[in-house]
């Protein structure tokens, strides 16, 4: 849904918004990123990935890459 800055660690970085409404289970979503809808605002920090479990939940945790 676009992009817009963020602040991490008082540097402006670029960040990719998702709506969670697009988001199906086991989709992940890998910072730094916004993830919006009506009620909430998830700030998912570089390094760090927002996946979707089978309920609807984000869980967040540390990104490895494979």
């Amino acid at each position: 849904a676009g992009s817009r800055p963020i602040l991490v660690n008082s540097k402006s970085v670029p960040a990719r918004i998702y709506r969670w409404q697009d988001l199906v289970a086991g989709s992940s979503v890998t910072g730094p990123a916004i993830v919006a809808a009506e009620t909430l605002t998830c700030l998912v920090p570089p390094n760090w990935q927002m996946a979707q479990d089978e309920y609807g939940n984000g869980r967040l945790s540390r990104w490895q890459r494979k």
